[in-house]
């Protein structure tokens, strides 16, 4: 059975809008052609997942923040190529095995209304072709942006608001705005945002970045993918610590060299200084005081051995004047090398 003319457009169009885009973010298409009355497209095969899978995981907001940044670029890419997605959601982004984010699914992709004819040739012609009916309006609810569902023409700034809802719902795993069917499209209307639950660990920058994508006025959301994609990287606490790395590594290093020039000064002023250690235990005050005590009469009833005294303290002498010898010795041949000192 053959497709219809409709599906065949839409694969057609996802075709034109891809061949259109080389980037690490985008799924490539390397041929397109017609079957048995049906179109086929070779595109690049990507072991991994949807991002709507790979965020049924537990993961962090570093996580979560670094792959949107890719899907980020990727729209970044459609639209200085003057393509709007107009139907971004976790569902059309791969997450590979290899890490690296692909935004696809450009079928609903239009030549952005200030595109260059002479540019896009027979191309324009085909992508600006709606694709609607009775005024319906194509993409997926849930994820427009309210001009969008409102059949307003889309830009790239109605896919920073579907980029802006998914990333929101992937951070704080809720959508920003409360209620289901009319009640939720009077909230997104009206600009209602959830406040954010107690104990969330999303910085508030980021939220800020975020919020400012999902305003119902185009005019008021960031100027453009790479705008959002600049303040979604703008973390002050990540700032202040590469502000303060240098500065403390500056600090260690001027210690350090402090502490080696206090050293160099102390050994340059008394580079000779330590020999008496040498003779602690030999001759020092504890064995000073014993001889002078051995060498004193004795006041108690005991009688003292006056030969055995004096041979213990002639041994002593002798010993401390040999250790007095050497230690003065080379405390002389230091200070003839160092005669600073």
């Amino acid at each position: 059975e053959s497709e219809s003319p409709r599906s065949q457009t839409r694969l057609l169009r996802e075709a034109h809008a891809m061949a259109k885009l080389s980037h690490p973010n985008v799924l490539p298409i390397y041929d397109v052609g017609t079957f048995r009355g049906r179109v086929f497209l070779a595109i690049e095969l990507v072991e991994g997942a949807t991002l709507e899978e790979w965020l049924q995981a537990k993961r962090t907001t570093r996580q979560i923040l670094a792959a949107f940044l890719g899907a980020g670029r990727g729209l970044a890419a459609a639209h200085s190529a003057e393509l709007v997605h107009r139907d971004f959601k976790p569902s059309n982004v791969l997450v590979g095995n290899d890490g690296r984010v692909r935004v696809m699914d450009f079928g609903l992709a239009r030549a952005d209304r200030d595109s260059n004819e002479g540019e896009l040739g027979p191309q324009k012609n085909l992508l600006d072709d709606q694709l609607t009916v009775d005024g319906s309006v194509m993409g997926t609810l849930a994820y427009m942006a309210p001009e969008q569902r409102r059949a307003v023409s889309a830009d790239d700034r109605s896919d920073q608001f579907s980029f802006c809802l998914a990333l929101y719902e992937a951070l704080y795993g809720e959508s920003p705005f409360a209620g289901t069917g009319e009640a939720r499209w009077a909230a997104v209307d009206r600009g209602e945002i959830r406040e954010p639950k107690k104990g969330t660990t999303v910085p508030a920058y980021l939220r800020r970045a975020v919020v400012r994508g999902l305003a119902v006025d185009p005019e008021q959301r960031h100027s453009s993918m790479d705008a959002l994609i600049i303040a979604l990287r703008s973390d002050p606490a990540a700032a202040r610590r590469r502000l303060l790395l240098p500065a403390i590594a500056a600090l260690v290093a001027v210690a350090l060299v402090l502490a080696v020039l206090a050293l160099r000064q102390e050994r340059a002023v008394t580079p000779c200084r330590g020999s008496e250690d040498k003779l602690a235990g030999i001759w020092d005050d504890g064995v000073r005081s014993r001889l002078a005590r051995a060498s004193r009469p004795s006041t108690s009833g005991s009688r003292r051995t006056p030969g055995r005294a004096r041979a213990g303290s002639s041994t002593t002498t002798r010993r401390a004047g040999r250790a007095c010898g050497r230690t003065s010795a080379k405390r002389r041949a230091c200070e003839r090398n160092n005669p600073k000192s």
